[in-house]
């Protein structure tokens, strides 16, 4: 009888032991283990489909626990199953049989130790090393570990090295590995650190990042990009136009791991690849990133707000921005790579991107005319909106509400402007409402802002300072003298108090002197030229003031007024904002 005879009968004594396994389970497993016993070799290639087809079943769980009960499994041969099946596989008699990890390092070092091994044996190992490199964090094996790393096969070294370094996770370590000369060593030592964000990694990958070979350079660069370090990108966009093919491919290769949709125009420039290889990475590059679009679009609808553009003497745009889950709670582990910016219609390569003032309680003053210095329905909406941002309120945070400003009617009696008004921080929604409801009070701006300074200065927490002005024609709300915002402006930055305006004016007309004050204590400056606009004008403060972000980059044309927009993508959400430049 022939061999592939042979195996054949073998197959179908093994599948009839199967088959009967429901019915007859007693007889199914003495006919297996005598088949086991009979030729363990022919046994693991005849068992290898239904290992993955049915482990579910009674059957297959018989099949685990008598392979692995001869440390059969898995089988570590690639030509009996994919590594993707071993690996399932693999993790399924690790759930048996804890030692797994070490049973297999073993049969690494027997064969590394094997003088007179060949092909077949190394292939064995690797596969083995990959395993091993899915199912455990290497540490009770590192002994072994490092044996493979003095073996003369390139290989092996390379796949021991990812091993090592995820499980001592030390820059010092891979720095003195990246002097071997076998570059898929190099390579897979740069690899084991992606995910590990200290200053000493990120040192360590930017130094790969001149590497000579491809491959170290492309592991640098997406262990930087996950770390959020946005300069990589203007370095992968120069790779894509590469003169060498392989760094080209290499390129696109970066750009589809990191599923990030800011490089799909970039990979539609360079479908016309002709290089095989790149563009095989090209097209790879493109469905990963549209899949990653597709499960971002599934993901809850973000918060994103653009509160204030403004271009800095220097030469760069300060963007400030509020970004926040749908329900206003911060987006956890948001970095500047999570974030997509355009000026006009190109991407913005290279920004800064930061949380801002982030603490877990706020204080507010929020200073707003009395009704009486508002013309209808000026007045009415202004406290309509404050009621809508009292209903937004954290329940840590405490506020306080004054009410300020000259009365419309000339026999009214005149302000008091030698007394402070009393200002108590609350986190009580309704005393702050009472105190939107008192149109009472005789206080002048000037004394009220003091107030609240004062006040916000004794306070700990986030310190902030709502200023809302009625600037229209038919309001009687009085200038405060610009030497006196200089006092002003002093005490709040020597407190660290961040002053924020909303400006109603007429059409056209800018915020004014708030603005300048804003930008001089850190807070935002937001003008509003109808009633219609001033809700979502508080709503987008409101949420800067509670997740503020600030992003600087420099425009390739300051001044030239052209949209700028703002995407984020994160599994814990999504979305998107426009603004034109001021």
């Amino acid at each position: 009888m022939s061999a592939s005879a042979g195996q054949n009968s073998f197959r179908e004594r093994l599948k009839a032991n199967l088959d009967r396994f429901e019915d007859d389970p007693s007889t199914a497993r003495n006919g297996l283990r005598l088949l086991l016993n009979e030729n363990p070799e022919e046994f693991c290639a005849a068992a290898a489909p239904f290992l993955i087809e049915g482990k579910e079943t009674a059957a297959g769980q018989f099949l685990l626990e008598l392979l692995a009960g001869k440390s059969l499994l898995p089988l570590c041969n690639p030509l009996l199953l994919s590594l993707e099946e071993e690996i399932v596989i693999a993790r399924a008699v690790l759930e048996k049989d804890p030692l797994l990890d070490v049973k297999l390092a073993r049969r690494i070092s027997a064969l590394v130790a094997n003088p007179t091994r060949g092909q077949t044996e190394v292939a064995i190992a690797q596969r083995i090393l990959d395993i091993l490199a899915a199912i455990t964090d290497g540490a009770r094996i590192l002994p072994i570990l490092i044996q493979v790393l003095r073996d003369p096969d390139g290989r092996l070294r390379s796949k021991a090295a990812l091993l090592v370094g995820r499980t001592n996770k030390s820059a010092q370590w891979v720095e003195q590995i990246l002097r071997e000369p076998d570059a898929r060593v190099r390579a897979n030592s740069i690899e084991a650190l992606w995910g590990v964000d200290t200053e000493a990694v990120r040192n360590v990958l930017r130094t790969a990042t001149k590497d000579p070979n491809n491959r170290v350079l492309g592991n640098a660069l997406l262990g930087l990009y996950r770390l959020g370090d946005m300069s990589i990108v203007s370095r992968v966009l120069s790779l894509a136009v590469n003169p060498a093919p392989l760094f080209r491919a290499t390129a696109a290769w970066v750009m589809g791991e990191s599923n990030d949709p800011r490089f799909l125009p970039i990979l539609a420039q360079m479908v016309r690849e002709t290089d095989a290889r790149a563009r095989h990475n090209v097209f790879r590059a493109i469905a990963r990133i549209k899949a990653a679009v597709a499960r971002y679009a599934e993901s809850p609808p973000a918060l994103v707000r653009i509160c204030q553009v403004s271009d800095e003497p220097d030469g760069s745009r300060l963007v400030k921005v509020a970004i926040a889950r749908a329900d206003g709670g911060e987006i956890p582990g948001l970095r500047p790579t999570n974030v997509v910016l355009w000026d006009g219609k190109r991407i913005v390569a290279d920004y800064s991107f930061r949380r801002t003032r982030a603490a877990d309680w706020m204080a507010l003053g929020i200073a707003m005319p009395a009704a009486r210095t508002c013309p209808h329905p000026h007045g009415e909406v202004l406290e309509e909106t404050v009621r809508g941002c009292l209903r937004a309120k954290r329940p840590l945070d405490r506020w306080a509400i004054l009410r300020f400003g000259a009365p419309r009617d000339e026999d009214a009696p005149p302000l008091d402007t030698d007394v402070l008004p009393p200002c108590v921080l609350t986190p009580e929604t309704a005393a702050l409402a009472a105190a939107l409801d008192n149109p009472e009070n005789r206080y002048g701006y000037v004394q009220t802002v003091q107030s609240f300074l004062n006040t916000l200065a004794q306070s700990s927490g986030n310190r902030n300072l709502l200023l809302i002005e009625d600037r229209t024609a038919q309001s009687t709300l009085p200038e405060i003298p610009a030497s006196r915002w200089t006092s002003l402006v002093a005490d709040a930055e020597a407190a660290s108090i961040a002053i924020h305006a909303v400006v109603l004016t007429d059409s056209g007309k800018p915020p004014g002197t708030l603005a300048e004050v804003c930008a001089q204590t850190g807070g935002t400056c937001m003008g509003a030229n109808d009633l219609s606009g001033l809700s979502a004008l508080f709503e987008r403060i409101h949420l800067r003031l509670v997740n503020p972000y600030d992003l600087s980059y420099r425009p390739e044309r300051p001044q030239s007024g052209v949209p700028i927009k703002l995407q984020v993508y994160s599994e814990h959400g999504c979305g998107e904002d426009s603004a034109q430049p001021q």
